[in-house]
């Protein structure tokens, strides 16, 4: 069905003389949700504020940066990760070798959220 979905509003964006960029970005980003709706509301919330504060480098102090920081990402390496409920397709479990794409993807989010703050490298962390 999602597929089925995609393949269409490509089908419209050709027909109005767009490339279909928009249509897969615009489905990317449904994808996206609909993963990140999956995970628990704390873990949401933790995403949320690592990202406000990633996107507001100049106006968050480090020291509250990486506070934020360490509480979305120590749950995520030192946490128990469901990857039945969290993933895509609720029949994977978690010895059976498939990728865990969600969870890789919150790994590169708050790893792309530590950038502006030079990974909080410096001395004033």
């Amino acid at each position: 069905a999602a597929d089925a979905a995609a393949t269409a509003a490509a089908a419209a964006a050709a027909a109005n003389g767009n490339d279909g960029a928009d249509a897969s970005t615009a489905s990317d980003r449904s994808t996206e949700a609909t993963d990140l709706s999956r995970l628990p509301l704390p873990l949401q919330l933790r995403l949320a504020q690592v990202q406000y504060n990633a996107r507001h480098p100049h106006t968050i102090p480090v020291h509250i940066a990486l506070r934020d920081w360490m509480e979305l990402a120590v749950p995520l390496v030192y946490g128990v990760w469901n990857t039945e409920a969290f993933e895509r397709g609720n029949h994977r479990t978690e010895g059976d070798g498939y990728r865990r794409e969600v969870y890789e993807g919150m790994v590169q989010k708050c790893l792309d959220a530590a950038k502006p703050f030079k990974n909080f490298t410096h001395r004033s962390c």
